[in-house]
């Protein structure tokens, strides 16, 4: 560089200075590297005479160009390399802190399944292997029939184990189980339920016929015909497990133009106790189409039932006599089928 100076004499001088420019260091924090768990490695800084090291954690000492790097998670530290000549550069390094994330934690119930993850690593072990579609997956589906603690390793390509734990609680299913009486009644078949289901909380009975209930013990009425598929499912754990059981009864037909009537053909109303009334027997649920009369043998209606199918006749008249020992003649009307019959009241 050349400076000329004049001055209020238009006095001319100049003078020249030499500035020589010199090239940063070249500095290098080396390599990107990885380490295991609670490893350590010597970061390797090159091209300068002195070093500063940031952040600090983990280092054995910031100022050399050689430290011990010890991290507890992936950390990029940086380098300022000075020369001789006090120019200074900067480089930074990256460590990859070698660790497994196993998931998720899962509440399932009995019988079904979860598929899991770990990241990182090149291979895999899943402990204990009860359960696990494949130990060597980084992804394996699982189903334990007990609650259990799954331990899962990861093994990166320069060796290095981190593992971690994948919780899954088993819930209990419930049971569904059902019994069913169909019987003839004045609608139709009457069907009479008797949930034995066990571990269950909710019920959801389909009848198939289109119908459907939420009770313990439902009662349904199906039309005369051929039978339905009935199905019940039953939950727990707040509707998150369930069961299923179906019964199918699509291949019989049910009606109630064919009821059989029993009963004694005579009683003896004496008040002890044994075979004091008259009611013809059958299945099925009439009170409201049931209609019973007794008559004498010259035609005299001697009793009509009024209040349904379980009231018989005491041997008395409609006056509240006492009727004469004798062969009476009865009437059972079921829904517009009558029935007749004979029976004999011995005093």
């Amino acid at each position: 560089y050349t400076v000329t100076v004049t001055d209020e004499h238009n006095c001319v001088d100049t003078d020249e200075m030499d500035l020589t420019v010199l090239a940063l260091p070249i500095v290098s924090a080396g390599p990107d590297s990885t380490i295991c768990l609670d490893g350590s490695l010597n970061l390797q800084a090159s091209g300068a005479t002195d070093y500063e090291w940031y952040p600090v954690d983990g280092l054995s000492d910031p100022y050399i160009g050689n430290p011990t790097a010890s991290p507890f998670n992936d950390m990029t530290y940086t380098v300022i390399g000075t020369d001789g000549n006090g120019c200074s550069n900067i480089d930074s390094v990256f460590i990859d802190y070698f660790r497994a994330s196993a998931a998720p934690d899962s509440v399932i119930c009995n019988g079904d399944s979860v598929q899991a993850f770990i990241s990182n690593g090149s291979a895999f072990i899943w402990s204990p292997t009860n359960g696990v579609s494949d130990p060597t997956s980084n992804s394996p589906f699982l189903s334990p029939e007990v609650s259990t603690v799954y331990t899962a390793t990861a093994i990166s390509a320069a060796g290095c184990e981190a593992s971690d734990e994948v919780v899954i609680e088993i819930l209990s299913l419930p049971t569904s189980s059902f019994e069913v009486d169909l019987l003839p009644s004045c609608d139709g078949i009457f069907a009479d339920f008797d949930n034995l289901s066990t571990q269950s909380e909710q019920y959801y009975w389909m009848f198939g016929d289109g119908t459907t209930s939420d009770l313990f013990n439902p009662e349904h009425v199906y039309e005369v015909g051929p039978g339905h598929v009935i199905t019940l499912v039953t939950y727990n754990n707040e509707g998150l497990c369930s069961d299923t059981m179906v019964l199918d009864l699509s291949d019989q037909w049910f009606g109630n133009d064919s009821i059989e009537i029993e009963n004694s053909n005579a009683f003896t109303p004496n008040y002890d106790g044994r075979n004091d009334c008259f009611r013809p027997a059958f299945d099925g649920h009439f009170s409201e189409c049931y209609e019973l009369r007794i008559f004498s043998r010259w035609g005299i209606l001697q009793f009509e039932s009024t209040a349904g199918q379980n009231h018989c006749w005491d041997g008395r008249n409609k006056s509240g006599e006492r009727a004469s020992q004798g062969t009476y003649y009865y009437i059972v009307n079921l829904n517009g089928i009558e029935h007749h019959g004979y029976v004999t009241l011995i005093e």
